[in-house]
């Protein structure tokens, strides 16, 4: 369930206290001069810092980025008790296991185009050719070399790969996973997916929203704070026929 920080900011600018003060009906000296202290102290206070517990539970993903997607969202972001580092991104996808076959897996899945390749490049630069070993009916395992530009090949491959993005339903730990990260010399490279049991973003953003399983939105700009995490308490109770 993602709680999220956020600072209230409601206050009221000095010039349009001094003249709601000067504008009073003849009001005594001191009691101008009070009002403007008293503006120019709220003025320079820190805004109140307020924490909300937000009343839904993600089924699938929690997505935090911009509302705009030609914009970049901009973030700071803990992964764990690691280090809070900032990051430049088409935004930052969360998801538990039952979502893990949806938005999550579509982001991350490479295709047969990508696998064939980096495979006829691996093959040219190390000037060899790749096999797929594979298992017979007697137990009996033979090698099988097939061009670079099969189809089959690619696919394998690319299974393999894709499964592994796959978690399960009943796992504890959430799966994140960085869209479109903006490596460069002022944000180093960091890990773009994996898995997590807490996360802390801090929003940076100009339009930025926290939507839960692409339905719920709440804004989620500049200053704001959401911890997302997994709770066994809030586990699906479900039944399996047989």
């Amino acid at each position: 369930m993602p709680a999220t920080t956020r600072w209230m900011d409601s206050h009221i600018t000095a010039s349009s206290s001094v003249y709601h003060a000067t504008q009073a009906a003849s009001p005594a000296k001191e009691e101008v001069l009070y009002s403007v202290q008293k503006a120019k102290k709220r003025l320079h206070s820190p805004p109140e810092r307020v924490t909300i517990q937000l009343p839904v539970l993600a089924l699938n993903e929690v997505f935090i980025g911009e509302s705009l997607s030609s914009r970049v969202s901009y973030y700071e972001i803990q992964i764990d008790n690691g280090v809070m580092v900032k990051q430049k991104s088409s935004g930052i996808a969360i998801c538990t296991g039952t979502g893990s076959t949806s938005w999550y897996f579509n982001i991350n899945k490479l295709t047969e185009q990508c696998v064939s390749e980096l495979l006829r490049i691996t093959s040219q630069q190390c000037n060899v050719s790749l096999g797929l070993r594979i298992r017979e009916s007697m137990n009996i395992y033979r090698l099988i070399f097939r061009p670079m530009t099969s189809k089959w090949l690619a696919t394998y491959v690319r299974n393999s790969i894709n499964s592994s993005y796959l978690s399960r339903i009943h796992y504890v730990r959430m799966a994140f996973t960085v869209r479109d990260p903006i490596f460069n010399a002022t944000f180093s490279p960091t890990t773009p997916r994996g898995f997590a049991q807490k996360i802390l973003v801090k929003s940076r953003g100009y339009d930025a929203h926290l939507v839960v399983d692409g339905g719920v939105s709440y804004r989620f700009n500049d200053g704001a704070e959401a911890i997302v995490e997994v709770r066994e308490e809030d586990a699906l109770q479900t039944v399996i026929f047989r």
